[in-house]
């Protein structure tokens, strides 16, 4: 009886070169992402989203393998990572407009961090 041995994906199954880079590329952007929207540099954050449309095309129902299970999770907790520093960017900028423009009909409501939003009552009742 032959036990089973492990072997290398096959050629149908295994990730293309290009998958792999662009993952790669993937990773190196959303680091970028992060530092440029820490800055709050808005030139940078535009540049990262033309590189992230740019290898939409490669990533587009890739086939990954094992191996990559490390590497997509790290690029999956960075882009979870930009999309908190987004939130914040966000409300940072709306801060800074508030206070130079009272009341600014432009900005979006803070986020729940700052508790719950005013509201009004309707009564249903005759």
């Amino acid at each position: 009886m032959t036990q089973p041995t492990e072997s290398a994906p096959s050629p149908a199954t295994a990730p293309s070169a290009d998958v792999v880079d662009a993952i790669a590329e993937l990773e190196a952007v959303l680091l970028e992402e992060a530092d440029a929207l820490s800055r709050l540099d808005v030139e940078g954050i535009d540049a990262v989203v033309e590189r992230k449309l740019q290898l939409l095309p490669a990533l587009r129902g890739a086939q990954t393998a094992a191996a990559d299970v490390a590497r997509l999770s790290r690029v999956r907790e960075l882009a979870i990572r930009n999309q908190l520093l987004t939130v914040h960017a966000r409300d940072t900028v709306n801060s800074i407009v508030g206070a130079v423009v009272p009341h600014s009909a432009a900005s979006y409501p803070p986020t729940g961090l700052h508790g719950p939003r005013p509201g009004f009552k309707v009564s249903v009742k005759g």
